[in-house]
């Protein structure tokens, strides 16, 4: 089973805006060593402003403020799992069992999750809330299958392309490891040397 962590964090986000828009109050636990001022602007803006999540860049100005989940980097860490995932006893192995062995591997992931706006404090706010949602929520996405998730982030130049709108954008860092696990290809040898394995030969 490969994960598809764009679909997770795209889902994730999304459950996790919609419980604060619902309950706009979470703004107090999230922002609550802020001014009165702050806290009362992210209320408005969490209620008042449409914030999509989108698998790559927006296209148009439609999709802004928006969160973009991109990925950065993703390698194979090689022997992680072994090449057998569990154990086979000698019952479960029929005499002409010619199917594949249940294996995995863990990959090694970085997603760079762009918070863009045309207001400068309204990134600044999405950057934090995100940052809160995944700190929060990191029980729920280990039950996802990611790994150690951690944080990293930083500004990064606004963007002019979208002309007439200055976006504003700041760069929320997700590393973290995922299994994926698959059944290998049929090897008729590797089998018959389980087999023996198994028996004790």
């Amino acid at each position: 089973m490969i994960v598809i962590v764009e679909d997770l964090l795209r889902d994730f986000i999304k459950s996790r805006l919609n419980a604060t828009i619902a309950n706009p109050d979470i703004i107090d636990e999230v922002f609550g060593y802020s001014n009165t001022e702050f806290i009362a602007a992210s209320k408005g803006y969490i209620t008042n402003t449409e914030i999509r999540v989108t698998l790559g860049y927006p296209r148009d100005r439609s999709s802004i403020p928006c969160y973009c989940i991109l990925l950065g980097q993703e390698n194979e860490e090689t022997g992680a799992l072994g090449d057998v995932m569990g154990s086979y006893l000698e019952d479960e192995i029929p005499a002409n069992f010619e199917g594949g062995i249940h294996s995995g591997t863990v990959f090694g992931f970085n997603y760079r999750i762009e918070c863009w706006s045309e207001n400068g404090d309204l990134s600044v706010f999405m950057y934090h809330l995100l940052k809160y949602f995944v700190l929060k929520g990191r029980v729920e996405l280990s039950e996802f299958g990611l790994i150690s998730p951690t944080i990293t982030g930083g500004d990064i130049e606004p963007l002019t392309d979208l002309y007439p709108s200055f976006v504003y954008r700041r760069a929320f860092i997700l590393s973290g490891k995922v299994d994926n696990t698959f059944v290998s290809e049929r090897n008729t040898g590797r089998i018959e040397r389980i087999k023996v394995e198994m028996k004790g030969v």
